[in-house]
């Protein structure tokens, strides 16, 4: 699994932030996930922020802050959709 080198949400701080995670599942252990902040304009020409592979399974969500001691994270909406007119 690839990582991406400082906490996406640093330059954020203090402010409301859409993330969209889209998952292109593949053969075992060969998925994709890509991550988009603040996503606006037609999905296809849109470039994410990060990018993950490995093989990803889903039994729940959880949302934490990592290497913040002290540090809060509120999420106010969580949408789950087949496609980006779903969620945005």
């Amino acid at each position: 699994m690839s990582r991406h080198p400082r906490p996406l949400l640093t330059p954020y701080d203090e402010e409301v932030v859409c993330i969209v995670f889209e998952f292109e599942f593949g053969t075992t252990g060969q998925d994709l996930a890509k991550v988009y902040l603040n996503p606006i304009g037609d999905p296809k020409k849109l470039i994410p922020v990060a990018t993950f592979t490995g093989g990803f399974t889903f039994d729940r969500l959880q949302f934490k802050v990592g290497h913040r001691p002290g540090a809060s994270l509120i999420v106010d909406e969580v949408r789950l959709g087949r496609n980006w007119e779903d969620v945005l």
